[in-house]
């Protein structure tokens, strides 16, 4: 089984329920803990859909957050969702971020994941 996340209508990810729920529960962990909102919704009929600008929100504090963080223990649990989310607002065609801090994270590496991402 998988799950289809959906950023306007538009299928961004289409991950196994197991990969789908840990990063939902990352997510939202790291939501309490930033006090934002992710946007992710509770995925219904194996679909989530994202609240593109709650989720553009929660993606810039995330990246913020790791860029400003000297604890490598925090750079490394924020980069992963931070990471994520990265590729699903990039194939919704979101500007994303500013380019420095795009390439705090590296082009290449989030091209990289993206490729490993199924789309369905």
């Amino acid at each position: 089984m998988s799950c289809f996340f959906r950023i306007d209508d538009r299928d961004v990810w289409n991950p196994s329920n197991l990969v789908a729920n840990a990063f939902i529960g990352q997510a939202l962990a790291l939501s309490k803990l930033l006090d934002q909102k992710t946007g992710i919704g509770p995925i219904v009929d194996d679909e989530c859909e994202i609240n593109k600008g709650d989720f553009l929100q929660f993606t810039t504090i995330l990246i913020h957050r790791h860029r400003d963080t000297a604890n490598p223990a925090l750079r490394i649990l924020l980069e992963g969702v931070a990471s994520i989310c990265l590729v699903l607002l990039e194939r919704s065609e979101t500007r994303i971020i500013s380019v420095r801090d795009m390439e705090a994270f590296g082009k290449e590496r989030i091209s990289e994941l993206a490729r490993n991402m199924p789309l369905g």
